[in-house]
C-alpha cells in the first residue's frame, strides 16, 4: 500500500473520529451511585409519605401546562423570570433579545409541571418535594428586582428569597429552613433543589448536545448525556455546581457550600421533544429548636457564553474536546475580529486566513516534500520491482534512496498530524459557539449555526437520507449550497496535489477507490453541517488551493 493511500486512509479515520467524536458523540460514563445512602427522615407534618425523586422507570411523559398558582414577574434588560405561588418556584424565565441571542427571545426554563421548576424542594416538605404547595407571596413581592415566599409545614417554616441581578443571566437564591417546634429535624439525605429542565433545541441534538455536567472540588467535570440520563443518573459526590445544558444554554446551580451530589433524568415532552430535568442535593442538615438553616444558590440561566459563563465561575461547561486550550483562544480571536467587522461569516474567514498564516510554514514543507518524493517516485518504483522478491532488501535500498537525495518520506504527513490540534479546536468551536446563533453572513445564509438551505421540497411524511430532514412532521430535501461548494474545491485541491505513482495495478486501483470514496464520505458528513462550518473547510480549502498555485515553489 503506497503513501497516498496510507496518507488517505489516515485523514478517513480522522473525519470518522471528528464525526463520532464532535458531531454526534456517545454519552459519557459516570461512576456507579453510591449504595450507602440511608433513608431520610421525614418532617414530623401530616403529609403522605415521600416518594423517590426520580425513580428508574425511563423517560418520564410531561405535560406542557400553564403553571398554578399565583404570578409574579421581574423583567430586566436580558430576561424575564416568571415566578409562581405554587411551590413558591421559577416556573418560567426567557432571555430577551440581545447581541448574544439573536433569535430570541428564548424560553430557558420551559412551563412544565411544577415538580420541573426551578428550586422547588424535595426533600421531607410535602409529597416528594414543595413544588405543588402554595406558598404565601411577602409583601413588597417584585419591587427591586427580589421576590419572597414563604410557608409553614407543621413547626417548619420555609421563607425563599430571589433576587434578579440586573444585568446578565444569574439569580441569587436564599432558602431558610426554620425550626420553631421543640424537637430536633434532621434531613439525614439533605435537601434537593429541583434545576428544572433543559429542552433539546432541534430533534437531532438529543444524545449530541442534551445532558448534565458537574464540577468537583478539584475542577473536574462530569458530563452526562442524555442517554445516560434517561436511566435515572445520579452521583452522590461533592459538587462545586451542576448544570443542565444543550447545544447553546444552560441552567447552572452554584451553592454556597459544596453540595452533595445530584441528580437527573429524561423527560418527553406531549410532542415528542425529549428534555433533561434533575435536582441539587445538600448535606445532611440538622436543624434544632429555635435555629435557622440557609441554603443559598447562585443560579445561571442564559446562552453558554463564554465571558459570561467565566464571570459565573462555569466556563467548563463549555466543551471545547480534547483541544480546549487551543479553542479557547479561537473563540476568543474569533469574537475579536466580529466586533471589528460586524458579522461573523467574514470574521470566520479572516480567523481562517490567520489559521492559515501561522500555519505556512509547516503546509509549505509538506507540499515540498511531497513533490520531491513524486519526483523521486521512478527510482522507488525500480527499487520495489528489482527487490520485489526480498522485502527487507527492498526496504534498506529504499532508505538509502531517501537519504541520498535528503528526501524524508514522512515530511509530508508530519506536518499535517502537528496541525491537526488547530483544525479540530476550530471545528469543535464552530459547532458549539452560542455567537453563531441567528447570525446571518450574506444573502440567503440568515442563520451560521444552521445548514445555509437556498431551496427546500417537501418529500411527504418521511425525510431522504442524507439531504432530508423532518420539519413540523413533513419530510424535506434541503438543497444547501456551501458543502457543494466546500466539495468542488476539495476536489480542485485534490486533484492539484502531488501523489506517488502507483507501482502496481492493485495500487492504481486503490487509488482510484480512495479518489472517489474521500468526497463522497465528506459530502455525506457535511452536507447538513451548520453554515458556519462549511464556510470554514470551504475557505481553508480554497485558501489552500492558492497557497499550493502560487505560494510554493
Amino acid at each position: 500500500m503506497d503513501r497516498r493511500t496510507l496518507l488517505a486512509l489516515a485523514l478517513s479515520f480522522i473525519v470518522i473520529v471528528i464525526y463520532t467524536r464532535f458531531i454526534h458523540p456517545p454519552p459519557r460514563n459516570t461512576a456507579a451511585p453510591d449504595k450507602r445512602e440511608v433513608a431520610a427522615v421525614e418532617v414530623p407534618t401530616p403529609v403522605a409519605p415521600r416518594r423517590d425523586v426520580f425513580p428508574n422507570t425511563g423517560p418520564l411523559p410531561v405535560a406542557l401546562s400553564e403553571p398554578k398558582g399565583k404570578l409574579s414577574t421581574v423583567k430586566t434588560r436580558t430576561m424575564e423570570v416568571e415566578f409562581s405561588s405554587a411551590g413558591g418556584c421559577i416556573s418560567n424565565l426567557t432571555l430577551l433579545k440581545s447581541s448574544v441571542i439573536k433569535k430570541g427571545p428564548v424560553r430557558v426554563i420551559q412551563t412544565l409541571q411544577p415538580a420541573f421548576q426551578l428550586v422547588a424542594l424535595r426533600a421531607g416538605l410535602g409529597r416528594g418535594g414543595d413544588a405543588d404547595v402554595e406558598y404565601l407571596a411577602e409583601p413588597g413581592s417584585g419591587a427591586a428586582g427580589t421576590v419572597e415566599y414563604r410557608r409553614d409545614f407543621g413547626p417548619v417554616r420555609v421563607r425563599k428569597s430571589y433576587h434578579v441581578r440586573d444585568e446578565g443571566y444569574v439569580i441569587d437564591t436564599e432558602t431558610a429552613i426554620t425550626n420553631n417546634g421543640r424537637d430536633r429535624i434532621v434531613f439525614d439525605k439533605g435537601i434537593e433543589i429541583g434545576a428544572g429542565s433543559v429542552i433539546a433545541l432541534t430533534a437531532s441534538e438529543k444524545g449530541a448536545h442534551v445532558g448534565v455536567d458537574r464540577l468537583d472540588a478539584a475542577g473536574r467535570i462530569t458530563r452526562v448525556g442524555a442517554g445516560k440520563a434517561a436511566k435515572g443518573a445520579r452521583e452522590l459526590k461533592p459538587a462545586r455546581w451542576f448544570a443542565l445544558r444543550n447545544q447553546f444554554f444552560a441552567v447552572i446551580l452554584k451553592p454556597a457550600e459544596e453540595a452533595a451530589g445530584w441528580s437527573a433524568r429524561e423527560i418527553i415532552t406531549q410532542d415528542g421533544v425529549s428534555g433533561i430535568e434533575g435536582a441539587l442535593r445538600t448535606a445532611p442538615i440538622a436543624v434544632n429548636p429555635g435555629e435557622s438553616k440557609v441554603i443559598r444558590v447562585s443560579v445561571y440561566a442564559g446562552p453558554k457564553e463564554y465571558t459570561a459563563l467565566s464571570t459565573f465561575g462555569a466556563a467548563e461547561i463549555i466543551d471545547f474536546g480534547w483541544f480546549g486550550f487551543v479553542g479557547k483562544w479561537i473563540l476568543l480571536g474569533l469574537n475579536w475580529l466580529y466586533r471589528i467587522c460586524g458579522n461573523y461569516g467574514v470574521a470566520i474567514i479572516l480567523l481562517t486566513v490567520v489559521i492559515r498564516a501561522i500555519l505556512y510554514p509547516l503546509n509549505q514543507k509538506s507540499f515540498r516534500s511531497m513533490k520531491e518524493m513524486q519526483k523521486l517516485q521512478p527510482e522507488i518504483t525500480a527499487v520495489q520491482q528489482k527487490y520485489k522478491a526480498d522485502p527487507k532488501k527492498s526496504q534498506a535500498e529504499m532508505m538509502k534512496l531517501y537519504k541520498e537525495h535528503g528526501v524524508n518520506p514522512m515530511g509530508g504527513c508530519l506536518p499535517l498530524l502537528i496541525q491537526m490540534p488547530i483544525l479540530i479546536a476550530f471545528f469543535r468551536v464552530l459547532q458549539n459557539a452560542i455567537e453563531l446563533w441567528g447570525a446571518p453572513f450574506c444573502l440567503w445564509m440568515t442563520d451560521l449555526s444552521e445548514p445555509d438551505a437556498l431551496f427546500k421540497f417537501q418529500t411527504g411524511r418521511s425525510a431522504w437520507p442524507f439531504i432530508g430532514r423532518m420539519v413540523d412532521g413533513h419530510g424535506y430535501v434541503f438543497l444547501n449550497v456551501l458543502p457543494i461548494l466546500m466539495l468542488a474545491v476539495f476536489y480542485i485541491q485534490q486533484k492539484m496535489t502531488p501523489t506517488a505513482m502507483a507501482a502496481t495495478p492493485e495500487q492504481q486501483q486503490q487509488q482510484k477507490l480512495m479518489g472517489a470514496v474521500m468526497p463522497l464520505m465528506f459530502g455525506v458528513i457535511f452536507y447538513n453541517m451548520p453554515a458556519g462550518l462549511n464556510l470554514y473547510f470551504a475557505a481553508s480549502t480554497l485558501l489552500g488551493i492558492i497557497q499550493q498555485k502560487y505560494m510554493i515553489k
